[in-house]
């Protein structure tokens, strides 16, 4: 189906910074669309003839069109209100950023509140936008926009209250419904006294991935990240983790994540006084085959930890991607090992050669190209 597009879309001045999109420069304000019937928009004269159920189901694979067919006829356009208003069936927002008050480099920026980023693929942005609109959103927050060309998608902000509990009036509520209950990926930034509030907003959608950002990790922390990890039945997770109360509960939290996730990615400070070696073979015992760690200051590893970690991770049973930070090498090598390449980057930076993560990997030969997180 050939189709142009004619939505018209109304900014006003506007700036927020979102992470890594760029500065907001406009305001998402209203969408006009008119009901004058275009007959070179190449949708096929005995379309409507087709039964409606049918018609509903082919928006599902233009949702880039949807403007369009509202503009064609009227019986269309009741289809298209209709197919907007629904429960949809197919991802509308690929990812979420949730920060709230506390990463906020405004000193305006009132507690209780949270600044939320949608990331939408161009296709579906016209079917999200009618979305906001059809459930009121607009009419309490003001939504920025921003076109990331690069990445295929537009980006969207918001600045929301802390919803309370339950409440079905929220501001959030309305979004949470123009956002349909599927989303790709959810990152959060937020301090540990949000953590319970937050998971409980994300309840209703399907998540397949989720980076979690925080400040503070103690046991209330982790107890409800476990919860969040089980209701989603999530397999990918990154984790920014700062000291945890001792070492035998960071151990004891490692191994029930293991059982969850597949891919599990952890950078940041934490408890460096546990014994890693044992803790990361028996890690992979479990349902995990994919471990990133950095430390930003400290060695984890001792060169026995190393080279303990070299002789059972390849013979494990499974196709592992393992990567951490380590420089107790002097000189770089690789090795293969079971079908694993392992692999110690020399922490010597060579003559006109770029500086190389100091770290060692174990990586199954079929993964070699899988990267860890940034």
């Amino acid at each position: 189906m050939c189709c142009s597009f004619f939505m018209h879309l109304v900014y006003l001045d506007f700036e927020m910074e979102p992470p890594q999109h760029g500065k907001l420069t406009s305001l998402f304000a209203s969408v006009s669309i008119t009901n004058t019937p275009d007959t070179n928009m190449g949708i096929p004269p005995n379309f409507e003839s087709l039964p409606p159920e049918l018609i509903l189901n082919i928006f599902e694979f233009v949702p880039e069109a949807i403007c369009e067919f509202r503009r064609t006829s009227q019986a269309l356009k009741a289809l298209a209100d209709e197919f907007v208003q629904k429960r949809p069936t197919i991802c509308i927002v690929n990812e979420i950023n949730i920060n709230d008050h506390y990463y906020r480099y405004d000193d305006k920026e009132a507690p209780g509140s949270m600044r939320i980023w949608m990331e939408v693929p161009i296709r579906t942005a016209s079917l999200f936008e009618l979305r906001v609109k059809s459930c009121g959103v607009n009419q309490t927050a003001k939504m920025g926009r921003n076109v990331n060309e690069i990445r295929g998608a537009i980006t969207y902000g918001v600045s929301l209250k802390m919803p309370v509990a339950n409440d079905p009036n929220t501001e959030w509520e309305r979004l949470a419904e123009s956002i349909g209950f599927m989303i790709e990926e959810v990152a959060l930034s937020i301090h540990e006294t949000d953590l319970a509030t937050i998971f409980s907003l994300l309840t209703k959608f399907q998540i397949e991935k989720l980076n979690l950002d925080i400040d503070k990790f103690s046991e209330i922390g982790t107890s409800a990240l476990l919860e969040t990890v089980k209701h989603h039945k999530l397999e990918w997770l990154a984790l920014r983790m700062t000291e945890t109360a001792t070492a035998p509960y960071l151990a004891e939290f490692l191994l029930e994540l293991s059982t969850h996730v597949r891919s599990l990615h952890i950078r940041g400070y934490f408890a460096i006084n546990a014994q890693w070696a044992p803790l990361i073979i028996e890690m992979f015992s479990k349902k995990l085959d994919t471990l990133y760690m950095n430390h930003w200051r400290d060695q984890i590893l001792s060169r026995e930890d190393a080279d303990r970690l070299i002789a059972h991770l390849p013979f494990i049973g499974k196709k592992v991607w393992f990567k951490v930070g380590f420089a107790l090498n002097t000189i770089g090598r690789s090795n293969k090992i079971n079908g694993h390449i392992i692999h110690e980057t020399c922490p010597a930076r060579k003559t006109n050669k770029p500086a190389k993560d100091r770290a060692l990997s174990i990586i199954h030969k079929s993964r070699l190209k899988e990267v860890s997180p940034q």
